[in-house]
């Protein structure tokens, strides 16, 4: 994989050849970082503080830990996020997908 943004279809093809982990591989918490791929929620995780999953248990993961300013994580329930908000309407000019920083 080159560095970069990918295309969301080269992305998807891209996870699609990594090796299969056993659960036992990933339990913890897992700090994430995003990967462009010109989806219309390109930089907004980091925006927004995400700080990556966690998974407990295979019952209980957590796909969405945000980390406050103090440092502090909290978990949010992605069921409950307004995801049918128009996204692709935020200029890109306000969000820089390779950093993910907010431009004034």
């Amino acid at each position: 994989m080159q560095k970069g943004q990918l295309t969301q279809e080269e992305a998807f093809t891209w996870f699609d050849l990594l090796e299969t982990v056993e659960m036992d591989q990933i339990w913890g918490r897992w700090r994430g970082s995003e990967l462009p791929s010109g989806h219309p929620m390109d930089g907004l995780l980091h925006l927004t503080g995400w700080y990556g999953k966690e998974f407990l248990d295979v019952e209980t993961v957590h796909p969405l830990l945000f980390e406050k300013r103090n440092g502090r994580l909290f978990r949010v329930n992605p069921g409950l996020l307004p995801l049918t908000l128009p996204f692709q309407l935020i200029p890109r000019r306000v969000i820089s997908p390779s950093s993910g920083r907010f431009h004034r």
